[in-house]
């Protein structure tokens, strides 16, 4: 593992995208990832999964781990 840079590890059975999102999308993602404690990458996870959870029949949608997603532990 490298320390002292910004690369991080994946959770397991994570994948890395790249996608482009307008500037104002990501300053609202942001702002709603400083309030929630989480980081960007988190962030987006988290609003996707909401997204496809409420859009799937019967409540069949991805459920979060008992971790939360992720989120930050006060």
């Amino acid at each position: 593992m490298k320390t002292g840079n910004r690369h991080h590890l994946r959770a397991e059975g994570s994948t890395k995208i790249s996608i482009s999102i307008p500037q104002g999308l990501v300053d609202a993602i942001d702002a709603i990832a400083l309030k929630e404690e989480r980081n960007r990458s988190n962030m987006i996870t988290v609003l996707l999964r909401r997204a496809v959870s409420d859009t799937m029949p019967d409540g069949q949608g991805i459920i979060c781990p008992a971790s939360g997603c992720g989120k930050k532990s006060a």
